[in-house]
């Protein structure tokens, strides 16, 4: 019996692991990065994420460059304030402080619900990828269409899969060439004249 007891307080001590932190079969974790990349386009704007984060955890984070953040998870709803409102923002903790603190939740607070401006810019962000791919990173650029105090537009401008050593992987978005692409099309068309030229001297 004491044996028994025994094993029942050490399997008690062990901590417990919740569902939602067990890696799926046949997946793997991955790295998201998020970026906004025209902020400075509005500047009598500031730019905020509300995230329903991962657990549905909420935060908020200013968005204070065009640099990315990364290790995002969950949901990021796109905010915006005009600068000259940030003085009657309240704060939980009664200090002035939008750096981001999980425990500063200060864009969801109803208090506040009158001072940042709603888009119809919202991101989920996957924690997994399947084996049969080789994703490790993925990358999501936001471009800002239109801003005003009644309303912000946003589209996701760019989204990138890379391998962990930034080589592209699947569904990038192409729709701005590189510079090397334009090269080699510009050279695809020189060759193409220079071919109707040489036809055209038989």
């Amino acid at each position: 019996m004491r044996y028994f007891l025994a094993l029942f307080l050490t399997l008690s001590l062990i901590p417990r692991v919740a569902k939602a932190d067990i890696l799926p079969d046949n997946m793997h974790g991955i790295t998201n990065c998020v970026s906004v990349s025209n902020i400075s386009e509005y500047p009598a704007y500031d730019f905020v994420w509300k995230i329903d984060g991962y657990r549905g955890i909420p935060s908020s984070e200013k968005i204070t460059n065009s640099d990315a953040i990364c290790d995002v998870q969950g949901s990021y709803t796109l905010l915006a304030i005009k600068k000259t409102d940030w003085s009657k923002v309240v704060y939980k903790t009664g200090t002035a402080d939008e750096s981001g603190d999980p425990a500063e939740q200060w864009a969801q607070d109803p208090q506040n619900a009158d001072l940042f401006i709603a888009s119809n810019y919202t991101v989920a962000f996957d924690r997994f990828a399947s084996n049969t791919t080789d994703i490790q990173n993925t990358y999501t650029t936001v471009r800002i269409d239109f801003a005003s105090d009644t309303g912000v537009t946003a589209h996701t401008s760019s989204t990138l899969n890379t391998d962990g050593s930034d080589e592209p992987i699947g569904d990038e978005d192409t729709s701005s060439l590189s510079t090397t692409a334009k090269v080699l099309i510009l050279l695809g068309v020189v060759g193409l004249g220079f071919l109707g030229c040489a036809w055209k001297k038989k």
